[in-house]
């Protein structure tokens, strides 16, 4: 890439100096309080450097709005990306807690179930001892 910018430059180079010799006759430029005599590839190279100058400063303008428009919205951006963050780590938060609140009611929910049942197997002893009671049979020996 650099020695494409250096070739360019070169014939850049050798294209002015091509041109400067091809314009040599001299020329009357009025100034506005004066009138100079000079020759013409002088009047045209000013002319282009007063151009590219002028350019320069106004691209340089338009880059620096640029810079502060770019520096703003990165700024948006890393506020939104945050905000994102903080949102995901408060619904990781919010999902560990339901978890854990899931896992304590699988948990409660198991050791009801075991008592429910050993509730209902001692009703049932209670049923047939009543029953044992009532017909006089011995369910158990």
């Amino acid at each position: 890439m650099k020695q494409g910018k250096l070739i360019v430059a070169l014939l850049l180079v050798i294209l002015v100096v091509f041109f400067a010799i091809h314009n040599t006759e001299m020329v009357m430029v009025d100034l506005i309080f004066s009138k100079v005599k000079v020759q013409m590839v002088l009047v045209i190279l000013i002319c282009l450097l007063l151009g590219a100058i002028i350019g320069l400063v106004a691209s340089m303008s338009a880059l620096a709005a640029q810079r502060r428009e770019n520096k703003q919205l990165k700024k948006d951006y890393d506020q939104l990306h945050q905000t994102k963050l903080n949102e995901v780590e408060s619904k990781d938060r919010e999902l560990a807690e339901l978890r854990a609140k899931l896992t304590q009611n699988d948990y409660q929910n198991k050791n009801t179930a075991v008592f429910n049942q050993e509730g209902a197997y001692s009703q049932d002893i209670a049923d047939i001892e009543a029953d044992k009671n009532k017909t006089g049979i011995n369910f158990f020996n």
